[in-house]
């Protein structure tokens, strides 16, 4: 039965009562006869109070006693009872709750919803630097997410300093603002340091063709470049060796990087295996800043990571034809990935704040590209965690089952 209060309904599942002067009881009496459900004499101005009707301007729930034209009922309905009403009550306010909350859920590796915890300073690997050769510690910064419900084998993003292989370090705020940025959303990840031309490396054999490779186009960097992917792909190994104490999957891996460190993710998972280095772990995907170049030859394979491309078109460090060509490569081998050439930018890009669309800074678009291809890799877990409008959905199938259940039977 619905008794309409002003502009609200309450159905009511307890047995309908005739409130109201003796005269219109008499005459509900004769209408309740005739079998019509409803009738509304008067204004409607009454409260529920658990299960029967009181008058608002004298309070009296006696009939009897006022003399104030209400709501006519005259069908009967079961009596009520306190088991079900408390269980639609109970039901009734975790969907509100969820409906209000639904508005705020958040999506794992998404959308912020963590703090973080850094470990500065690791040493992940030692490389000969000099004449004589002497070991040089390379350190990292390490970006976990903290607090409560922090996702167990988290994907992982390692974050690569520029400064033209001469300068620049593992605190660049690009880098730290990406690792603290990306651990907030659920992900763990470094920042490193790789050595320069001023370290004077000492190349591994294995990398020394990746040196010829690079002295054909720089032969003043060739050292340094090939010392830094060797030293790029330590990090990995140090990723690997950790797994199972960092809490991480190691085959969900993307790499980022500026300038030189967007060189880098080039030529470590694109160009490396070409020189006969077998990298670890493959990532899945790679963010180049201003640091895709040329190599005249096809170095993209079908299977190779994907890839998000930004260059300013004003780009005199490093021509962002580099980032076109690479966009061709991907293209032909039908790998996925987003080229970005922003108007009117030089190298100098500042990816928190410089825009790839209106309203949307690079960094926006590079969360969800992540997320897409490294987050949601092959060995992610197949079945999402339910959102806020899922359990609203799950808890609306219970109240109805409830509902059946409880639902008396028709006579």
């Amino acid at each position: 039965m619905r008794l309409e209060i002003g502009l609200r309904e309450i159905c009511l599942p307890v047995r309908a009562r005739i409130v109201g002067c003796l005269a219109l009881e008499r005459r509900a009496r004769s209408r309740a006869q005739s079998s019509s459900p409803l009738w509304a004499l008067g204004r409607p101005h009454f409260s529920l109070v658990i299960g029967r009707a009181r008058c608002v301007q004298c309070a009296s729930p006696e009939a009897e006693r006022c003399r104030t034209p209400m709501l006519i009922a005259a069908r009967e309905r079961e009596p009520f009872r306190p088991i079900e009403h408390r269980f639609f009550c109970a039901m009734a306010a975790v969907l509100c709750l969820l409906v209000a909350s639904s508005a705020l859920a958040q999506t794992l590796y998404l959308d912020e919803q963590f703090g973080f915890t850094l470990t500065t300073g690791v040493i992940f690997a030692s490389k000969p630097v000099g004449v004589p050769a002497t070991d040089m510690d390379l350190r990292l910064e390490l970006y976990e997410p903290s607090g409560v419900g922090v996702p167990s084998s988290r994907p992982v993003v390692v974050a690569i300093h520029g400064g033209g292989f001469t300068g620049g370090s593992r605190f660049s705020s690009t880098q730290i603002g990406t690792c603290e940025r990306m651990a907030r959303r659920g992900w763990t990840c470094i920042s490193i340091d790789y050595r320069l031309t001023s370290d004077d490396p000492v190349v591994a054999p294995a990398y020394e063709a990746m040196e010829a490779v690079i002295s054909s186009f720089d032969p003043v960097l060739a050292a340094a470049i090939a010392a830094a992917c060797e030293d790029t792909v330590a990090a990995l190994e140090w990723l690997i060796a950790n797994e199972i104490a960092l809490d991480i999957d190691t085959t969900r891996i993307g790499l980022a990087g500026y300038s030189a460190g967007g060189a880098l993710t080039q030529f470590v998972p694109y160009l490396l295996d070409d020189t006969g280095v077998t990298i670890p772990v493959l990532p899945l995907a790679v963010f180049n800043l201003a640091g895709s170049f040329d190599p005249g030859v096809n170095i993209v394979a079908p299977g190779d990571p994907a890839a998000i491309l930004v260059h300013g078109d004003l780009d005199t460090t490093v021509d962002p034809l580099g980032s076109i060509a690479m966009a061709n490569q991907f293209e032909a081998a039908g790998i996925p990935y987003e080229l970005n050439i922003l108007p009117g930018k030089t190298h100098s890009i500042d990816i928190f704040s410089d825009e790839v669309a209106p309203g949307e800074t690079i960094f926006d678009r590079v969360v969800p590209f992540f997320v897409t291809y490294v987050a949601n890799g092959p060995v992610a877990p197949a079945v999402p965690a339910l959102d806020g409008f899922g359990l609203m959905g799950l808890v609306l199938v219970l109240i109805g089952g409830a509902s059946r259940a409880l639902r008396p039977a028709s006579r």
